[in-house]
């Protein structure tokens, strides 16, 4: 197998949420808007930044730049600290419940993501407008 072979391999583990892109479109005109991944570089190269929406976000923090991995509260920092924010001005989503929790842990609102239609339905709870 040739090194782009492996690569290709390696790295095609992403499914586009389409629903989820056009949500952020709609979010990015008001809001600041992050990433924060666990990743490998390659992940991170081949498979997220290639991503349609990729440079609608303000800040982008990355599990094998900030040498955390989530749940480590580290990350959750770094990611606030690029977006220059408070934690309780933060919504966090994620769809592994103990991200979510250790989020809320550190006052940042967060969101157990089960369902597109659940995600916006507990936006609008916290007042977010799109």
């Amino acid at each position: 197998m040739s090194k782009s072979e492996f690569i290709k391999a390696y790295t095609d583990i992403f499914t586009p949420i389409k629903t989820s892109f056009e949500l952020i479109r709609k979010l990015r005109p008001r809001y600041k808007l992050a990433l924060l991944s666990d990743t490998s570089e390659w992940d991170f190269e081949y498979g997220i930044r290639p991503v349609e929406v990729f440079d609608l976000f303000d800040a982008v923090t990355l599990s094998f730049e900030v040498g955390a991995l989530k749940p480590d509260k580290k990350i959750f920092y770094d990611v606030l600290a690029r977006l220059s924010v408070e934690p309780q001005e933060c919504i966090y989503i994620d769809d592994i419940e103990e991200y979510v929790r250790v989020a809320q842990r550190i006052s940042i609102h967060a969101i157990h993501y089960n369902s597109h239609a659940d995600l916006c339905h507990s936006l609008r709870k916290l007042n977010v407008f799109f």
